[in-house]
């Protein structure tokens, strides 16, 4: 199994990716009647996405290449960030 950990942060790569899709159905979601995250984001239902958001966020912080430095903050390009 791998693992992709940096400061603190253990994620397993089958949790990283249920994250990228959890991510994916949140920010592409429109109906109104969808059920779990794919629900369109309205006032009042957004705990769920909040800690989405934040766990991603603590994730993507983290990352770092191979010599050390922060992929958020190297030159390097990534699709994602």
């Amino acid at each position: 199994m791998l693992f992709l950990s940096q400061v603190g942060v253990k994620v397993r790569t089958a949790d990283f990716f249920d994250m990228q899709d959890k991510l994916f159905d949140i920010m592409n979601s429109r109906g109104m009647w969808n059920r779990g995250f794919k629900r369109a984001l309205v006032p009042g239902k957004t705990e769920e996405a909040e800690k989405v958001f934040t766990h991603a966020w603590n994730v993507y912080s983290t990352l770092q290449t191979a010599n050390g430095t922060a992929l958020v903050s190297s030159k390097r390009k990534t699709g994602v960030f």
